[in-house]
């Protein structure tokens, strides 16, 4: 173009705009490429924020579920009761049935409240299955990871596992096995074997995800050789869990990647080959592996969707621009003269349209546009000679343009003006616009400027924007846990209503306070460096179980998981905080344990009741059982005293032993010592509680005191004796709210018991004087009553019958009646009648009963009859007369002779099956000498020339075989000379019974760690082979007897000889015992005592046994026979 306007001739006019519009649009095309591929790297980036932040979520919670396990197990398996149960009931041999019962319980019991498959208990030996809560059978890998835990003292994770090859997928366990260790022993005693289900938590948390999303899931897997398998059901695969196997060799697999190390963000394709953006995490204390994953199309597709329309619409817009150029050349000449016209106003306008990416206007004082720049016309629709002359209020929305004159006339008020309203594009669409306006003067004409921004893409960020934060506000609001934002000084930034709910605090008041606030006051020094703390994690995130009061006061026990969020350069911003209340699970624990504890003080109650001799034995132990058992802080028996109306303690037990020292209580209402627990116990007959001595005006009195014990709670419980009004048991606990309805029930049976065994000792003594009385009515009427079948008689001082039963008369042929008055001399013969009456009037002399045995001849036939004949006194003890029984004993005389005939016979009998028993165990042990032990010895000889003759590289390897082989052929050698040491020491045939003695009580002493000392004559004593087997097999019995009963630390076996009289005496300080109890008993503890007497009989010798309880035990062989004595 020339100076004057004309267009150059030749030159067309749109070469140049289409030059640069095609330079325009290679560089759009560039910039986009730019800014796609850093677009889709931050889209990565983010995916992988997320994608991290899901994974590291869920291995959290996966680990503190199985942190979880661990603790539960360790509350439930360390009460006393349960460690006691288990060890008695291994020392039993598992026989005890009530034992095993109760441990029974306890482990259905933990299965119930944490939902468990099943909880058993393992040998610490080989993990063999002892016990299982639901019948579960024994498997090897079980008892492979038992027998781990119990010989590395720590639990064991048993991973995930079907139960059987051919098990449904539903049917998956994971396995944790936990060893409990003796007490004061650093081994285990047994093993507690879990059995949790998967699909109860596992695999639901592994299933959950954050928003909506068709390809999102979160894996976990485990590599097995060179495949991976997974552990969980994917979301796109029809196989099952553990079903899903691939092997390993594929490295554009995010799980191949993740299983040779490289963890964090992954890029490569998942088990369908389908690409796709991963994070992988380990799983702490497993051998798992954790991808949270997506796939990439979905990843990118916004992305994708918006670079598609951006280089539409920059198609489009580059032909309309083609367009539009081709149009604009046409109308260039016209154009051009206008623009001359122009020029000037242009100029002064330049300043605002040039570059400017806002809408620029020009309006005179009417509001016709004079001035428009090009983003107006793209603004607006209009081209720009459309615009010029246009009305602004033409440019408004229909339902806004009254509002235009009131903006003008603020305008000519000088006013500057910035606002936002609505326009309308010449399409029809309202579109929302920021327009600052003022107004200028230009060469002294005044003029509307109004800069016009299109904010369409702000009003929507912004309502994307409030969405997002009504989203996270609605999920922070409704969380079913509580949720809060915490500033880096612990202080609340915001809570939701559940958090409210839980402390009982508002959402103000809370914002007000800090975090340590509201902390348990003791656990407030644990929380010093919290933030150190959570820093210090990998993954910025920490699970935590504290204590905390709610504004009511409560102790609540919370679980709760913090993440440390950053901000984009890598800075702490505030830390985000989820609660959940755990207190009714602590408070389970905490009341099964203190019920366990309970009942044991029960159990232990129990035994007293059983053993105790006295009253006040029964309180003292009750006392000492409720401290030790039940984890009372103190427990004291009371009686009632009539005399001077007050409960007086006879009992005291517990830490808080001091409380009960000087205290008064009385069982008046009229008196305030009265009006106390265990007054009101006493006079209503029913428990009294107390959980919270603050608040109970009934403890006002003894407040102070009971603080200065740290006494919180108490229970008070009436006893009765013979049904009436006793005493009273009190038992006091540390904390508030320490009695709940079953240990109240529970300690009310306890003081049941205790009335029922008071009143027992009660019925004993009534008991005993009714025997009594009864025993000696019983004698006055057995004299004469029981001895019926024989022949029982009464005579005075003149020795003539005052009474006699119906026997005796029916055999002198008369009656009872007619026998009184009359003599002996009126029924036998004078010779036999002058006996009877001297034998009577010796034992009137005598004053004493005497025994007669005399024959006579009855019915043509030899008769023995046997008298006894006693004295009759009388309340003066006076003789009066003669008492006499008899009766006849011919067949017992005969039965007599036929005993002695068979004892004989029994004797001789018995002497050749001790000498064949002798011979036989004589036999059997020269038997194993002379042939198994030198077999023993030739197979050690060959198995060293074995050793000899191998290759070394061939020795190194059957080395250890050897050596444990030769050391079972001595232990077995070793173990022969013991059986045949049991069975005949060959001493003794060779030496004598003293060497044999000595070198049996030597091996006693070995085995017992029982001093036996043994005690002859200095020349020796030897004797037949007969009577020195039977002493030695005497001497072995009763050292046998002294290891199992008698519990004896010094045993004295001494040999003493005078003349042809021989003494072995075998003395121990033991237990002792009653012999006359044992001969009583039906049981069989007495046989080796029968078993020694018999043997000291077969040799012609006397057996006497002397011992007391707790005095020890004399045993005595007596010989007499010169015959049997070889010096």
């Amino acid at each position: 173009m020339r100076a004057d306007g004309k267009v150059a001739a030749g030159v067309p006019l749109w070469h140049m705009p289409l030059l640069a519009l095609a330079l325009f649009a290679l560089i759009i095309a560039g910039t986009g490429s730019l800014l796609y591929l850093s677009a889709k790297r931050a889209v990565t980036q983010a995916t992988h924020d997320n994608l991290e932040a899901i994974a590291k979520l869920k291995v959290t919670e996966i680990e503190h579920w199985l942190d979880e396990r661990h603790k539960d197990t360790w509350f439930a398996t360390q009460t006393p009761a349960f460690a006691a149960d288990l060890e008695n009931w291994l020392k039993g041999g598992l026989r005890d049935d009530r034992g095993r019962e109760r441990l029974l319980d306890h482990l259905r019991r933990m299965s119930a409240v944490w939902h468990y498959r099943d909880v058993g208990i393992r040998a610490a030996a080989d993990g063999a299955l002892l016990l299982s809560g639901s019948g579960r059978a024994d498997a090897a890998p079980e008892r492979t990871h038992a027998a781990a835990a119990a010989r590395g003292m720590k639990p064991v994770f048993g991973d995930l596992h079907l139960r059987s090859a051919a098990a449904d997928p539903a049917d998956m366990d994971i396995d944790f096995y936990f060893p409990i260790s003796q007490a004061g022993k650093a081994q285990a005693l047994a093993v507690v074997a879990i059995q949790a289900s998967p699909a109860d938590y596992l695999f639901p948390l592994l299933t959950l995800w954050p928003g909506s999303s068709p390809s999102a899931e979160t894996l976990i897997f485990r590599t097995e050789g060179q495949e991976l398998v997974f552990l969980n059901t994917p979301r796109h695969s029809t196989a099952a869990a553990l079903r899903l196997r691939l092997p390993l060799a594929n490295p554009q697999r995010l799980a191949t990647q993740a299983a040779r190390g490289q963890l964090g963000p992954l890029a490569g394709i998942d088990y369908r080959d389908v690409p796709s953006l991963g994070y992988a995490l380990p799983v702490a204390g497993t051998n798992w592996l954790m991808i949270a994953k997506i796939d990439a199309a979905e990843a990118y597709a916004l992305l994708n969707t918006a670079a598609l329309g951006a280089a539409v619409a920059a198609v489009i817009l580059l032909l309309l621009a083609a367009w539009w150029i081709f149009e604009h050349s046409r109308h260039a000449e016209v154009r051009y003269r206008q623009h001359f016209e122009r020029e000037l106003l242009l100029k002064r306008l330049d300043f605002l349209s040039r570059y400017a990416n806002d809408t620029l206007v020009l309006t005179d004082l009417n509001g016709a546009i004079v001035e428009a720049n090009d983003r107006a016309a793209i603004t607006y629709g209009y081209t720009r000679e459309e615009l010029i002359g246009m009305n602004v209020g033409a440019l408004r929305a229909p339902h806004l343009r009254e509002d235009v004159q009131m903006k003008v006339k603020r305008l000519m008020a000088r006013e500057c003006l910035v606002y936002e309203t609505e326009n309308l594009h010449k399409d029809g669409h309202v579109f929302p616009v920021e327009i600052s306006a003022s107004m200028i003067e230009i060469d002294g004409q005044c003029y509307f400027q109004g800069v016009i921004r299109d904010i369409t893409e702000r009003k929507r960020m912004e309502q994307a924007l409030q969405a997002s934060e009504e989203r996270f506000r609605q999920a922070f609001d409704h969380a079913p846990i509580g949720m809060a934002m915490l500033g880096l000084d612990g202080r609340f930034l915001a809570v939701n209503p559940a958090t409210c709910r839980l402390t009982g605090y508002s959402r103000d008041e809370l914002t007000a306070m800090n975090f340590r606030d509201i902390t348990y006051p003791v656990d407030v020094d644990q929380e010093a460096d919290w933030l150190a703390a959570l820093d210090a994690c990998g993954n910025g995130c920490k699970a935590v179980e504290k204590r905390a009061v709610s504004k009511d006061g409560r102790i609540l026990y919370l679980s709760i998981n913090r993440t440390l969020v950053r901000g984009a350069d890598g800075s702490p911003l505030y830390v985000l905080s989820q609660t959940q209340d755990i207190t009714a699970r602590m408070a389970a624990v905490a009341r099964i344990q203190r019920l366990s504890q309970l009942k044991a003080a029960i159990s232990e109650t129990n035994r007293a009741l059983i053993h105790s001799r006295s009253p006040q034995e029964v309180y003292e132990a009750v006392c000492q059982a409720c401290v030790e058992h039940g984890c009372f802080w103190l427990a004291w028996v009371g009686l009632a005293d009539p005399a001077t109306q007050r409960i007086r303690p006879v009992a005291v037990a517990g830490p808080a032993a001091g409380y009960v020292d000087g205290i008064v209580i009385g069982t008046r209402a009229d008196v305030p010592e009265g009006r106390g627990p265990s007054a009101i116990a006493y006079r209503e007959q029913r428990p009294y509680i107390c959980n919270d001595f603050s608040a109970d005006p009934a403890i006002a009195p003894w407040r102070a005191r009971a603080a200065a014990y740290s006494l919180a709670s108490l229970i008070a419980l009436p006893m009765q004796r013979g049904g009436k009004p006793y005493g009273t048991l009190t038992v006091y606990g540390p904390e508030k709210d320490f009695f709940d309805e079953e240990s109240v029930s529970l300690l009310t049976g306890m003081a049941e018991n205790i009335s029922f065994a008071i009143g027992q000792f009660d019925r004993d003594e009534q008991r005993r004087q009714a025997e009594q009385e009864l025993r000696q009515s019983e004698e006055k009427f057995r004299t004469l009553v029981e001895s019926m079948p024989q022949n029982v008689f009464v005579k005075d001082a003149n020795l003539a019958f005052v009474s006699c039963n119906a026997h005796y008369a029916r055999r002198l042929g008369t009656t009872p009646e007619q026998m009184v008055g009359k003599t002996d001399f009126d029924f036998y013969p004078a010779a036999l009648a002058e006996k009877y009456e001297n034998d009577s009037r010796r034992v009137m002399a005598s004053g004493e009963a005497a025994d007669f045995q005399e024959d006579c001849m009855a019915d043509g036939r030899e008769r023995f009859v046997h008298t006894i004949r006693a004295p009759v006194r009388n309340d003066h003890g006076q003789v009066v007369g003669v008492l006499g029984v008899s009766w006849d004993i011919t067949e017992h005389r005969k039965l007599e002779h036929e005993q002695r005939r068979q004892a004989r016979r029994i004797g001789e009998l018995s002497h050749r099956l001790v000498a064949v028993q002798e011979d036989e165990r004589r036999r059997l042990a020269g038997e194993l000498h002379d042939r198994a032990s030198p077999n023993l010895a030739a197979i050690k000889i060959t198995l060293k020339t074995l050793a000899g003759a191998l290759p070394v590289q061939v020795l190194a390897e059957a080395d250890t075989c050897l050596a444990d082989a030769q050391a079972l052929v001595d232990d077995t050698t070793a173990g022969i000379r013991e059986i045949c040491a049991e069975l005949r020491p060959t001493v003794l045939d060779y030496a004598g019974l003293i060497p044999a003695l000595e070198g049996y009580a030597e091996r006693f002493m070995k085995r017992t760690a029982v001093v036996v000392r043994v005690k002859s004559p200095q020349d020796g004593v030897r004797l037949g082979t007969n009577t020195e087997s039977a002493l030695f097999r005497i001497v072995q019995e009763a050292l046998t007897n002294c290891a199992k009963h008698a519990c004896a630390k010094k045993i004295d076996i001494e040999f003493a000889s005078s003349g042809s009289h021989l003494t072995l005496t075998i003395k121990d300080d033991g237990f002792g015992f009653d012999p006359d109890a044992l001969a009583q008993s039906a049981n069989m503890s007495g046989l080796g005592l029968i078993t020694m007497k018999e043997r000291a009989e077969f040799v012609g010798g006397k057996f006497v046994v002397a011992s007391h309880p707790l005095e020890g035990t004399e045993i005595r062989v007596e010989l007499e026979n010169q015959d049997k004595l070889l010096n």
